[in-house]
């Protein structure tokens, strides 16, 4: 312990030297003198200690008490004893207080107690491998005093020097100096503090005297150092002799205790774990060689023959008899190995009155029947139910809910487009992809559903691609068109989908599709030969022709849409370079299959020819947004219905480039279509979930029925279709999901006929009430007065 200051009282000798000291320097004289005996003689007052009146006194016993404050984890400003309402005990219980510890660092550790037995018996293991025994660690480390181990290592290169010094006598000398050396300083250190600790480890380092004379040498060392620093300590401590030297003693007995329970083994150093060192080597990089080879070039021959018609004809005659004799071996080869087996198996799946496609179809007359008990009431609703309070409200119409129908892998896929078969007319296929860019799939689907079985397809087409449209052939009603979003275009054979999932015909070339997707197909007229042929619109902005050969698709450029407002563009070689539109729908007028409309994302309609390649025949600035959907009347041909992403709806008429009627819907149309009983009744579907009837004969300005489909916030409507024959629209939306719908009679009101229009059709009869409609918005017609008659006769 430090000694503290004595405390300078008036009267002590102390006092009295600095008083007589402040005298002999005020000897000299002076005003200072006087200043020097003022302060001596305040210093030699006695100093009171000022406190308050309101300060609290303690007791010589409550000042001495100990008060311990202790840190705990607990969060004061948690609340305690909340309680929470348990629906199992029915009744209010306490709610668990959350631990307030928070772990900071965890990680595992292989050091053990020097203490405990699983220590004993590894120092015991390991000491055959030269590392120090438990008892020389136990010994060493209670003997050396902490003086001694601080000192050790504020000494660095002094102890470097005494060990050297200590391994040279100790190699020099043998056990014998060494011995002695040990109990020179074991009496040096009996007159300070520790001797008696250090005399009991050097007891126990010198029952290991078979070891090396490094390891006496090195403890020697330490001794002395310890002696050192023991004699400043026993000046300082006076009476802790004896208190360690009982220590000492007692640390010696329970070093003697180990040391007798295990041998003892020499020290060796261990290597440090945490000690790494980088090293690096330098490689010769492999010489390059180089290698050539010379050839004989091909041979080469130079060919040539006249070619006339009758030669070409020949050849392609020949062809055509090769593929027909090809096709008939191909349908009636069987592999003789296989016998009768093979050819039944081959004739089941060709055979439509096989026996496995006989239980194919007798299952699916099971299931339907199955439905259609199910679902009874919707069965009876769609056949016979009119909605009976259309009588109370004029001009206004409901929409009734019927079927839904999905395909359950489809179900995150959206409803591109959707189809009636021309002959069955329970029977639509729709096409699933997704209408998004960024979230485009890898896999596309058709589905043929019918309405006499609505929870599961009929038909079911799997594609490597998004597909975004699709239509039956108006006479071979099996084949079906679609169109993908990869650019190819496909045709499916219904009647062998059982069997065969893969398209009868297919543009997989790279020169042979549209190079971005393909947004609408519809079947033209057959060629002069009798060949199939469609037309597809891409967002590459070509039109193409395909007609179905024997084997493939052939394909043909219609127009490009170049835009008519743009000026050509520079390109970076200097040429250049016209913009061409990205087309997004297609219609063929219903009259002339020659002339057909075709929509730009740009906005703009334009009227081609199939005769011209190079021009339009008219264009129209319809929209500012893309087009998503043009059809004709079905009572007028000349006029055309067209709808946009810019919330509009336009009526128009061939010929005239100012539309007759305009629509606002408030939100981005998605389809549009004129209804096939009506001349003045068309739908559309927007995307905020909303089905929009309206009839041009009740009112040119509101719809008669608006009616929430799906809910807005979660789903969007897409697309939708009139049914030819039943009073049924269909309409599908994001989710993969179809909602047949059921128009009251208010939305499928027919024309009476007069006494003198008695003679007319029912067909006619539409076509005068759109005229009627159509004379209040048109123009009227202005003679010209012919070039000859400009002046007025007199």
């Amino acid at each position: 312990m430090p000694r503290s200051k004595p405390v300078l009282r008036p009267g002590t000798s102390v006092l009295k030297n600095k008083a007589s000291g402040v005298k002999l320097h005020g000897t000299q004289g002076g005003e200072g003198s006087r200043v020097d005996l003022e302060d001596a003689e305040n210093w030699g007052r006695a100093r009171t200690l000022i406190k308050p009146d309101d300060q609290l006194e303690l007791s010589e016993a409550e000042l001495k008490e100990e008060i311990a404050r202790v840190l705990t984890i607990r969060t004061p400003q948690l609340s305690e004893g909340l309680v929470i309402w348990s629906h199992k005990d029915a009744a209010f219980v306490q709610r668990a207080v959350p631990a307030a510890g928070v772990l900071v660092l965890d990680m595992p550790s292989t050091c053990l107690h020097i203490d405990s037995a699983e220590a004993r018996e590894q120092a015991a293991y390991l000491g055959s491998a030269g590392r120090i025994t438990l008892a020389e660690t136990m010994t060493v480390t209670k003997a050396v005093p902490k003086a001694v181990k601080k000192e050790s290592r504020k000494g660095g290169a002094e102890d470097e020097e005494e060990d050297e010094e200590g391994d040279g006598e100790g190699d020099g000398d043998g056990d014998g100096e060494g011995e002695g050396e040990g109990k020179e300083h074991a009496g040096s250190l009996s007159d300070g503090a520790g001797d008696a600790p250090v005399q009991g480890s050097e007891t126990n380092l010198q029952k290991d005297e078979a070891g090396d004379g490094q390891a006496k040498a090195d403890a020697s060392t330490e001794a002395i150092e310890g002696a050192g620093e023991g004699d400043e300590a026993g000046v300082e401590a006076g009476e802790g002799d004896e208190a360690s030297t009982a220590d000492g003693e007692d640390g010696a007995e329970d070093g003697d205790a180990a040391a007798e329970a295990l041998p003892s083994r020499p020290v060796k150093k261990v290597a440090n774990q945490f000690n790494f060192c980088d090293r690096a080597a330098l490689t010769y990089n492999n010489p390059y060689r180089t290698l050539s080879t010379q050839t004989e070039p091909p041979p080469r021959d130079t060919f040539s023959e006249q070619v006339m018609q009758w030669i070409i004809y020949d050849a392609y005659a020949k062809d055509w008899e090769d593929k027909q004799a090809g096709k008939e071996k191909e349908v009636k080869a069987v592999p003789k190995q296989f016998g009768r087996q093979a050819e039944r198996k081959l004739d089941e799946r060709t055979n439509p009155n096989s026996s496995l496609n006989r239980s194919i179809r007798a299952a699916k007359t099971i299931e339907r029947m199955l439905n259609q008990n199910t679902s009874d009431d919707i069965a009876k609703d769609c056949r016979y139910y009119e909605d009976g309070s259309d009588e109370f409200r004029e001009g206004a119409g409901t929409l009734l809910p019927l079927w839904k129908f999905f395909y359950e892998p489809t179900k995150k896929f959206h409803v591109t487009n959707i189809c009636w078969n021309p002959r069955y007319h329970d029977m639509f296929a729709v096409t699933m992809g997704y209408l998004e860019f960024m979230k485009q799939s890898p896999t596309g689907a058709v589905c043929v559903f019918t309405m006499k079985n609505p929870s599961y397809p009929e038909y079911v087409l799997h594609t490597t691609s998004s597909v975004m449209t699709a239509e039956f052939h108006h006479e071979q009603v099996n084949l079906l068109a679609v169109g993908l979003y990869d650019g190819s275009v496909a045709v499916y054979d219904l009647q062998l989908s059982s069997t065969q999932q893969e398209p009868v015909f297919r543009s997989d070339s790279v020169h042979n599709k549209h190079c971005d997707m393909v947004w609408q197909v519809t079947w033209g007229q057959d060629t002069p030969d009798g060949e199939l042929n469609l037309y597809s619109v891409s967002n590459d902005g070509q039109v193409f022709n395909w007609v179905l050969t024997s084997s493939t698709l052939h394909q043909t450029t219609v127009i490009s849409l170049v835009l008519e407002r743009s000026a050509p563009v520079a390109g970076p070689d200097g040429t250049t370079l016209t913009i061409t539109g990205c087309g997004t729908a297609i219609a063929f007028h219903p009259t002339n299959p020659k002339v057909f409309l075709v929509g730009t994302e740009e906005g703009q309609v334009f009227k081609c020819s199939t005769e011209y390649t190079s021009m339009y025949l008219l264009s129209y600035g319809a929209h500012h947004m893309p087009v998503h959907r043009i059809h004709f009347n079905y009572y007028l041909p000349d006029i055309f219905i067209t709808c946009s992403a810019d919330w509009r709806i336009k009526i128009w008429e061939d010929g005239r480039t100012e539309p007759l009627f305009v629509f606002d819907l408030h939100c981005s149309v998605g389809d549009v279509q004129w209804a096939p009983y009506s001349s003045t009744v068309f739908a559309a579907v927007t995307l905020d979930g909303k089905a929009h009837v309206y009839d041009l004969n009740v009112s040119r300005y509101q719809p008669i029925c608006v009616q929430n489909i799906v809910s807005r916030k979660k789903n969007r409507l897409t697309r939708l279709a009139f049914n030819k024959k039943h009073p049924i629209i269909v309409v599908g939306d994001e989710r993969g999901t179809v909602t047949s719908l059921k128009l009251s009679p208010n939305l499928r009101v027919k024309p009476k006929a007069t006494k003198k229009q008695a003679h007319l059709t029912p067909h006619e009869l539409e076509v005068l009430k759109m005229d009627k409609l159509l004379a209040l918005v048109r123009e009227p017609f202005i003679l010209q007065r012919p070039a000859d008659t400009d002046q007025p006769p007199e």
